[in-house]
């Protein structure tokens, strides 16, 4: 197995891979120019005798902290042990930057990728439950309106952390489909593609989507359960103007944090009572 960046010529043979995954509704057609161009990291390909049969995406989050995701295979490649090469190959590069810790996001479902990081000694970080509003549902008007966030403070770092999000998944934020530790460089990260919006204490970190019909996202909610409606109400406003499709929200294994949005509309991926996907993290210093 060879290991070398992906090259703007292999995008034909790369999106043919991905066109084999998720039923043909895979993403990386969308997020290609932006991850071929990314400094923060390495969108790498992997070759047999110069074929391209896989490919996946490490990103550099922050200090200490690598993020892999986008891992694709060929489909009549897998089981040949192309998945594990690309792993041992991003733990190493991560060894190699000086990353203490790397993290990656598997469906509960896969067991092959469960099981692949578990024998290379990754711990499960986290457990989450999938949700998702449709915009087409009535949306309660909200007429009091947030103030945005641009600067993080010690008092806003304080008050988000206490957000049961925070508190019940460990201490992680989900930005999109990545997670970070929360800390004043994640919520400034954050603030690079999302939005932070407070209202008497309470805060709700929100990304836009990225096109029309696309999700938008829900990160984190706190405050009081007033201000929560209030923030939320808002929020799917805001996301209806914005012609997102629907708003998706990971949410940790917390109870009273999954009825608190299936009260307000939002319908679960898969088996509410079960997490649909886990956080997986690997120690490599």
């Amino acid at each position: 197995m060879q290991f070398r960046p992906l090259k703007p010529e292999d995008k034909e043979a790369a999106l043919a891979i991905a066109a084999e995954t998720w039923d043909g509704e895979d993403y990386i057609h969308l997020v290609w120019d932006e991850w071929l161009n990314e400094e923060d990291g390495e969108f790498t390909a992997v070759l047999i005798n110069g074929e391209l049969v896989g490919y996946g995406k490490f990103t550099l989050l922050g200090p200490g902290e690598a993020w892999l995701h986008g891992a694709r295979i060929k489909k009549e490649r897998r089981g040949e042990g192309i998945g594990s090469g690309l792993l041992e190959y991003f733990l190493e590069k991560a060894k190699k930057d000086g990353v203490d810790v790397v993290r990656y996001a598997a469906h509960s479902s896969n067991e092959a990728s469960i099981n692949m990081a578990r024998n290379r000694g990754a711990r499960i970080a986290g457990k989450y439950h999938l949700f998702s509003r449709p915009l087409n549902a009535p949306t309660p008007e909200s007429k009091t309106v947030p103030r945005r966030i641009t600067e993080i403070t010690p008092q806003i770092m304080e008050d988000i952390s206490r957000s049961p999000f925070i508190k019940y998944g460990n201490g992680y934020m989900a930005a999109n489909w990545q997670f970070r530790h929360l800390s004043q460089n994640s919520l400034e990260k954050y603030i690079e593609k999302g939005q932070i919006y407070s209202l008497h204490r309470g805060y709700i970190l929100y990304t836009p989507p990225s096109s029309p019909n696309d999700f938008a996202y829900i990160s984190s909610i706190s405050g009081s359960l007033e201000v929560q409606n209030l923030l939320l109400n808002w929020t799917l406003n805001l996301s209806k103007k914005q012609k997102a499709g629907s708003v998706m929200v990971k949410i940790p294994s917390y109870p009273p944090l999954i009825q608190f949005f299936k009260r307000r509309g939002f319908l679960p991926w898969g088996k509410a009572t079960e997490p649909d996907f886990l956080l997986l993290e690997f120690s490599v210093s």
